[in-house]
C-alpha cells in the first residue's frame, strides 16, 4: 500500500510539473507576441512626454511669522537666561551654605535647632523668574522641614518670608560661566 501511495505522489508531482512548464511556454509566447506588436506602435519620444507634463506652480500658504510660536534670538536668549537662573537658584537652595543661612534664621526666630544638618528637607512651593538684561530676579517661596533639640522623631516646619535671589552675569555668549547667585538675609515667617 505504501508503494501505491508513493507512486501516486510522484505521478501527481510529475503532472504539476508538466502543467507548470506548459504554462511557462505559453506565457513566454504571449510575451513575445506582445513585444512584437508594440514594436509597430508609434511610441512618443522622451521630449514629447516631457512636453505633456505640466508641473503646477507650488503655492505656499502665507504665514505671519510675528506670532507667539516663533522665538526671536532675543526671546530665545531670555528663555535660556530664565532657565539657567532657575537652575542656579535651585542648586543654591540645595547647598550647605544656604542650609546654614536657614539654620541662622531659625535660631534668630527662637527655634532650638542644634545644627544646620537638622534641616531634613527644603521644599520650593513657588518660584518666579524675571530677567532684565543679564540680571535675573528669582522670587522663591520656601518651606523647611527640620527637627529641634536632637529629637529626630518629631518634624517641625517653617515658612520663610518670600524673598528674591539675584543672579548676576547671565551672559549667553559665555555659557553663563560667570553667573553668580546672591540672596538677602533669610527671615522666618511662621513655624508650625
Amino acid at each position: 500500500m505504501e508503494k501505491n501511495v508513493t507512486s501516486q505522489i510522484w505521478l501527481a508531482s510529475l503532472l504539476v510539473l508538466v502543467v507548470l512548464v506548459t504554462g511557462l511556454f505559453i506565457a513566454c509566447g504571449s510575451i513575445n507576441k506582445a513585444i512584437d506588436s508594440k514594436q509597430t506602435v508609434n511610441v512618443p519620444s522622451a521630449q514629447e512626454i516631457a512636453d505633456l507634463v505640466v508641473i503646477p506652480e507650488a503655492e505656499f500658504p502665507e504665514y505671519d511669522f510675528s506670532g507667539d510660536y516663533v522665538l526671536t534670538k532675543d526671546d530665545y536668549e531670555k528663555v535660556l537666561q530664565e532657565n539657567t537662573a532657575e537652575e542656579l537658584v535651585l542648586e543654591e537652595i540645595d547647598s550647605r551654605d544656604f542650609k546654614k543661612a536657614i539654620f541662622n534664621a531659625l535660631v534668630e526666630y527662637g527655634e532650638d535647632i542644634e545644627n544646620y544638618k537638622d534641616i531634613t528637607k527644603t521644599v520650593v512651593r513657588d518660584i518666579e523668574v524675571d530677567v532684565d538684561e543679564e540680571i535675573a530676579t528669582v522670587t522663591v517661596d520656601l518651606k523647611v522641614y527640620y527637627y529641634v533639640d536632637g529629637d529626630e522623631d518629631e518634624d517641625f516646619k517653617a515658612r520663610l518670608e518670600e524673598f528674591d535671589f539675584v543672579v548676576d552675569d547671565l551672559i549667553v555668549e559665555d555659557d553663563f560661566e560667570d553667573a553668580e547667585v546672591d540672596y538677602p538675609d533669610l527671615v522666618i515667617n511662621k513655624v508650625y
